[in-house]
């Protein structure tokens, strides 16, 4: 791939105003346009922000320090109606999660976790104990469950252990995990 088709694959659909965005967000240096109303539909946060008395209601650029291009865009996509069909990956579920919670964006939350479980039984035991740990952080527990059952009919408790994301696992979760193997293993 030459960088000229480089640098047009790897640019949003935000990058440029049009005639319905009257709001941008400054990440990371990076500009990305959209429309208040499609946020203001989408978060209640965002919705407060634009129509109380904080200083981003008469602001028409929003700095947001502590967030990335990447994972701001690929939140903005899952908001816009003509944009919203880039697939979540398991690289920016983390991210776009985080922002869900923050912006209190229930349909991304869902999307998310649909994701998660339809990945649950290809997926390899990192990705899933990844899933785990983001079901357990964003209180999915039927999402929980099936990660839990997943992991125990696969691998050995060693094999998660050398894992980093088994490490990040609450004690209670591990418990549960390893608790479920053992009842496979009696079987």
């Amino acid at each position: 791939m030459s960088v000229k088709q480089e640098e047009v694959s790897s640019s949003s659909p935000f990058d440029v105003a049009d005639t319905f965005t009257d709001v941008t967000f400054d990440v990371e240096g990076k500009q990305l346009h959209f429309s208040k109303h499609l946020l203001q539909m989408s978060s209640p946060v965002f919705d407060r922000m634009f129509t109380s008395d904080f200083k981003e209601k008469e602001s028409s650029v929003i700095p947001l320090p502590g967030k990335t291009y990447q994972a701001m865009d690929t939140f903005l996509r899952q908001l816009h109606p003509a944009h919203c069909w880039k697939p979540i990956t398991d690289g920016d579920l983390e991210a776009l999660l985080q922002l869900a919670d923050e912006y209190q964006v229930k349909h991304v939350q869902e999307r998310c976790q649909k994701f998660m479980e339809a990945q649950i039984s290809t997926s390899y035991i990192t990705c899933v104990l990844l899933y785990l740990r983001l079901c357990d952080k964003h209180k999915f527990e039927q999402t929980r469950t099936k990660a839990i059952e997943s992991l125990a009919s696969q691998g050995r408790v060693k094999t998660w252990e050398s894992c980093d994301e088994f490490k990040q696992l609450t004690l209670s979760t591990k418990y549960d995990l390893v608790r479920a193997r053992c009842l496979r293993l009696d079987r």
